[in-house]
């Protein structure tokens, strides 16, 4: 495995945990997601977490979603 493809699988890791962190932070609120971020600092964290390990990954990878949460 190249350096590379060795950074991207680190940020995919990244990317997922930091994603289970904002699914964890919101699945108890009632409110959409912009809401959320704005109600709880987990949910804002990590959603920054997200989008940014999403910037990062997308530098690597061109296959990146480019769709980012909101807030």
């Amino acid at each position: 495995m190249q350096a590379n493809e060795k950074e991207i699988a680190r940020l995919k890791r990244n990317l997922r945990s930091a994603y289970r962190r904002w699914l964890d932070a919101t699945d108890h609120l009632d409110c959409g997601n912009t809401l959320a971020r704005y109600i709880s600092g987990r949910a804002n964290r990590a959603a920054i977490d997200v989008n940014n390990t999403l910037d990062e990954l997308a530098k690597l990878d061109p296959g990146t979603p480019k769709t980012r949460l909101p807030g």
